[in-house]
Protein backbone atom coordinates (compact mmCIF):
# COMPACT_ATOMS: atom_id res chain seq x y z
CA UNK A 1 0.00 0.00 0.00
CA UNK A 2 1.05 3.48 -0.60
CA UNK A 3 0.19 6.96 1.03
CA UNK A 4 2.25 9.25 -0.83
CA UNK A 5 0.92 12.86 -1.80
CA UNK A 6 0.89 13.73 -5.42
CA UNK A 7 -0.15 17.28 -7.49
CA UNK A 8 -0.52 18.18 -11.08
CA UNK A 9 -0.08 21.49 -11.26
CA UNK A 10 -1.86 23.16 -14.52
CA UNK A 11 -0.62 26.55 -15.72
CA UNK A 12 -2.21 27.71 -19.60
CA UNK A 13 -0.93 31.23 -19.72
CA UNK A 14 -2.53 32.03 -22.86
CA UNK A 15 -3.75 34.84 -25.09
CA UNK A 16 -2.16 37.99 -22.40
CA UNK A 17 -3.58 36.13 -19.18
CA UNK A 18 -0.92 37.34 -16.42
CA UNK A 19 0.04 35.70 -13.10
CA UNK A 20 -1.14 31.95 -14.16
CA UNK A 21 3.05 30.77 -13.47
CA UNK A 22 3.03 32.77 -9.80
CA UNK A 23 -0.22 31.23 -9.50
CA UNK A 24 1.15 27.52 -10.08
CA UNK A 25 4.56 28.64 -8.08
CA UNK A 26 2.68 29.66 -4.96
CA UNK A 27 0.57 26.46 -4.98
CA UNK A 28 3.69 24.43 -5.70
CA UNK A 29 5.48 25.84 -2.46
CA UNK A 30 2.44 25.23 -0.30
CA UNK A 31 1.51 21.77 -1.32
CA UNK A 32 5.37 20.48 -1.07
CA UNK A 33 5.44 22.33 2.30
CA UNK A 34 2.73 19.26 3.22
CA UNK A 35 4.56 16.51 1.46
CA UNK A 36 3.03 16.88 -1.58
CA UNK A 37 5.38 15.48 -4.85
CA UNK A 38 4.62 18.19 -7.62
CA UNK A 39 4.56 17.92 -11.06
CA UNK A 40 4.11 21.62 -13.02
CA UNK A 41 2.69 21.25 -16.60
CA UNK A 42 3.48 24.82 -17.29
CA UNK A 43 4.52 27.09 -20.50
CA UNK A 44 5.08 25.06 -23.89
CA UNK A 45 3.99 21.93 -21.81
CA UNK A 46 0.70 22.82 -21.37
CA UNK A 47 -1.02 21.90 -24.76
CA UNK A 48 -3.82 19.93 -25.14
CA UNK A 49 -1.46 16.83 -25.62
CA UNK A 50 0.96 17.76 -22.67
CA UNK A 51 -1.94 18.36 -20.14
CA UNK A 52 -3.58 14.66 -21.24
CA UNK A 53 -0.35 13.03 -20.83
CA UNK A 54 0.55 14.35 -17.11
CA UNK A 55 -3.16 13.14 -16.40
CA UNK A 56 -1.96 9.87 -17.97
CA UNK A 57 1.20 9.73 -16.23
CA UNK A 58 -0.67 10.67 -12.55
CA UNK A 59 -3.06 8.32 -12.78
CA UNK A 60 -0.51 5.56 -14.20
CA UNK A 61 1.85 6.59 -10.70
CA UNK A 62 -1.13 7.05 -8.30
CA UNK A 63 -1.82 4.00 -5.78
CA UNK A 64 -4.27 2.82 -3.68
CA UNK A 65 -4.47 5.86 -0.11
CA UNK A 66 -2.46 8.50 -2.59
CA UNK A 67 -3.75 11.87 -2.03
CA UNK A 68 -4.29 13.64 -5.32
CA UNK A 69 -4.44 17.40 -5.95
CA UNK A 70 -4.86 18.94 -9.30
CA UNK A 71 -4.85 22.64 -9.44
CA UNK A 72 -5.47 24.55 -12.71
CA UNK A 73 -4.80 27.96 -13.36
CA UNK A 74 -6.14 29.61 -16.29
CA UNK A 75 -8.70 30.31 -18.87
CA UNK A 76 -10.65 27.99 -21.42
CA UNK A 77 -12.35 29.77 -24.62
CA UNK A 78 -16.01 30.05 -25.48
CA UNK A 79 -17.52 28.62 -28.44
CA UNK A 80 -20.82 29.23 -29.57
CA UNK A 81 -23.28 26.45 -29.83
CA UNK A 82 -24.73 26.20 -33.28
CA UNK A 83 -26.94 23.42 -31.99
CA UNK A 84 -28.65 25.21 -29.51
CA UNK A 85 -30.46 29.25 -30.43
CA UNK A 86 -30.81 31.72 -27.24
CA UNK A 87 -33.83 33.25 -26.19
Amino acid sequence: MSDRRRALLIGSQTHGLEGVDADVGRMSDALASRGFAITPCIGAAATRDGILGAYEQLIAETQWLDAVCIYYSGHGGRVENSLFAPV
